[in-house]
């Protein structure tokens, strides 16, 4: 009668340790589960009052409750926005672009965080990144269901006119004019950009349709002041300049609006 083979001593200890790592793994999901769902939702409610303090420009203390709720968790997206976000408002460039970055590998499709990032680049001054996150968006298959275009579009138009590449701006600034006619700052930079190209009298047409569109822009008066002294208004350029000095007196713009109009009346 044949013997029985013995049994692997070694296969049963390493099966008998798989068991027991698994059933360790298993205890640990019970128990953390619950646990993680705790944090997650402390977490959001201190991404909430970040938020809120958001809303009323209290940058301070929305990042005080930001960096709270991301060491409590940091894996959100909306959150790392958020923060991004507010290092943006207080002109932390890099870490807003590393906040920004940190959101869209966390969700890929985040539009609204790549849109930011772009916005960050540009503040930093970077506008050849800014062009490229801008384009990606712009280009993307899922631009259409994008609800605010016309952003990218401008801001692709804003990089542009600051590398002196006007003809490309004027193209962005009027494909974002298409989708909202009442974007006040699209008619405004579409203004600027004609006057740096010798076209007053489409400058004129655009920075009035920019105060049309938002007539407590300060910026908008004063360039419209410009483009009135460039075509040889004087009357219009001065009303333009004292515009600005009532909307935002004791300003440095009010003080160069000042200047222009005693420029102009020769005192």
């Amino acid at each position: 009668m044949p013997a029985e083979p013995c049994e692997d001593k070694s296969m049963r200890d390493r099966t008998l340790l798989k068991c027991f790592v698994y059933g360790l793994l298993t205890l640990l999901v019970v128990a953390c589960g619950p646990k993680l769902a705790q944090v997650k939702k402390q977490s959001e409610d201190k991404r909430n009052l970040g938020e809120a303090y958001m809303s009323q420009g209290d940058y301070t203390s929305a990042l005080r409750e930001l960096l709270a709720a991301e060491a409590l968790y940091g894996r959100d997206p909306y959150l790392q926005n958020d923060l991004g976000f507010t290092y943006l408002k207080k002109g932390r460039y890099e870490s807003a672009i590393r906040h920004f970055q940190k959101a869209i590998a966390l969700k890929a499709d985040y539009t609204p965080a790549k849109n930011n990032l772009g916005t960050a680049y540009m503040a930093d001054g970077n506008w050849d990144m800014a062009i490229e996150i801008f384009k990606e968006i712009v280009e993307s298959s899922q631009f259409v269901l994008y609800p605010t275009p016309q952003f990218p579009l401008h801001n692709l138009g804003v990089c542009y006119f600051n590398k002196k590449q006007y003809d490309t701006a004027v193209s962005y600034f009027r494909r974002a004019l298409d989708i909202e006619p009442s974007l006040a700052a699209s008619w405004m930079e579409l203004g600027r950009t004609y006057m740096e190209m010798g076209k007053i009298t489409d400058a004129v047409a655009a920075l009035e349709k920019a105060v049309e569109s938002n007539p407590r822009s300060a910026k908008a008066y004063y360039h419209l002041g410009r483009a009135y002294t460039l075509d040889g208004d004087a009357g219009k350029a001065v009303a333009s300049y004292e515009k600005v000095a009532s909307l935002v007196p004791g300003t440095s713009l009010s003080e160069r609006a000042e200047e222009e109009k005693r420029r102009i009346e020769g005192r």
